[in-house]
């Protein structure tokens, strides 16, 4: 099956993402450099600020695709097991033991959204990345902000059913550590797509220069 030829070659997932999120950063520190100068000076405190949050984004993006493709994957195909030796398989189990039981349950529902989760938020990363990179966040809002919207609603559901059930995580500090990400990404996004992306108060981009 699919799975089957994806599951046997996903050992090289890590790496392949790895050496993809490298080229992904060299590019934006690149663009940066090139970009953030203010009157033929270093603008030191707005290059940190703008290459703090743009590698960052790119940073959850690249986890979070790599959670698609390894963990969200096996675990839409079958339950996960002690013993599989996928990408994070059993990482993932010892931490749901730790403090994410209901995951490990796996509830029909649970494992629907997983599936959508999967295979339908993976290009939407990857479009967000590349608007981290290319500072392409005015021409891609129309696309982002609904999946942000869509996406904040599946969170909120998720946790909704996850502290309503007759397990809910016994361990917070565990559990907000794997979720926060993604709620922090969805601030960093969201405040990309309202500005634009662009450098606020006095500076306005023109020709690869702030002036």
């Amino acid at each position: 099956s699919p799975f089957v030829v994806w599951h046997a070659r996903d050992a090289d997932v890590g790496n392949f993402l790895h050496a993809h999120a490298q080229t992904a950063l060299t590019a934006l520190i690149r663009r940066a450099e090139q970009t953030f100068e203010h009157n033929g000076a270093p603008g030191a405190e707005l290059f940190k600020v703008h290459m703090i949050r743009n590698v960052l984004i790119v940073l959850l993006m690249a986890y979070f695709m790599t959670m698609n493709m390894t963990v969200e994957r096996a675990y839409c195909a079958a339950p996960l097991a002690r013993g599989d030796t996928g990408f994070l398989i059993s990482e993932t189990i010892d931490f749901c033991e730790k403090a994410n039981p209901l995951f490990l349950a796996r509830p029909r529902w649970m494992q629907i959204a997983t599936c959508m989760s999967a295979y339908g938020m993976f290009p939407f990363y990857a479009l967000i990345a590349i608007a981290a990179i290319t500072d392409a966040w005015a021409s891609l809002r129309f696309l982002l902000l609904p999946f942000l919207g869509a996406k904040l609603n599946a969170i909120l559901f998720y946790h909704l059913m996850e502290f309503t059930s007759d397990t809910p995580p016994p361990n917070l500090v565990l559990y907000f550590g794997v979720e926060a990400p993604y709620l922090l990404s969805i601030g960093l996004v969201f405040s990309k797509l309202v500005s634009g992306g662009k450098a606020k108060a006095n500076h306005t981009w023109k020709r690869g220069k702030l002036n």
